[in-house]
């Protein structure tokens, strides 16, 4: 098990969250799946998005490994 770490603003995890999405485009083999819902989990759960924005992040990465 790797230990995931979430960077601290919440530009940094929107950043980093438009890195593994485009590294899933490119090699849609690619498994960050760990990595990206612990991000999208922590801006929930620090408020930083709302349910629905959350819903969507998760569709969005569901939508480019499927």
């Amino acid at each position: 098990v790797e230990a995931v770490i979430i960077p601290p603003t919440k530009l940094a995890r929107f950043e980093r969250i438009k890195v593994i999405l485009g590294a899933i485009e490119a090699d849609s083999s690619a498994d960050y799946l760990n990595e990206y819902s612990a991000i999208v989990d922590s801006l929930l759960t620090d408020k930083m998005i709302s349910k629905d924005v959350h819903k969507n992040l998760i569709n969005k990465y569901t939508e480019l490994t499927n």
